[in-house]
């Protein structure tokens, strides 16, 4: 999704993305929320999860209403969660190792 399909867009028009950040280019968001071409955003989804320094751009602004990645959390997705934190405790506890693929901060 890009600036031609923006400008397609009523200035009332509010813009909601809870599938990946990837589908919309994101600097003609931050554009067209800057300029006022469309009323705002509501975004469940960032180019860097947890946001970075250049996710804030689009976060910090007034029209726009962030989300903290909720539109997943589903019956099956949680269940599939409490599946991979098992796995990754069996390994640390019985297996006793880090070799984790999913393990951040090893340290």
């Amino acid at each position: 999704i890009d600036r031609a399909y923006f400008d397609l867009m009523k200035e009332s028009a509010i813009f909601v993305n809870t599938s990946r950040a990837v589908v919309v280019n994101r600097n003609d968001l931050l554009s067209v929320l800057k300029e006022h071409k469309i009323r705002g955003a509501i975004l469940d989804v960032f180019y860097h999860e947890p946001p970075e320094e250049s996710d804030y751009k689009l976060i910090s602004l007034p029209n726009v209403l962030a989300t903290p990645h909720l539109a997943g959390a589903t019956f099956e997705v949680e269940d599939h969660h409490v599946t991979i934190l098992n796995e990754a405790l069996k390994k640390w506890k019985v297996e006793k190792t880090l070799n984790i693929p999913t393990l951040y901060n090893k340290d």
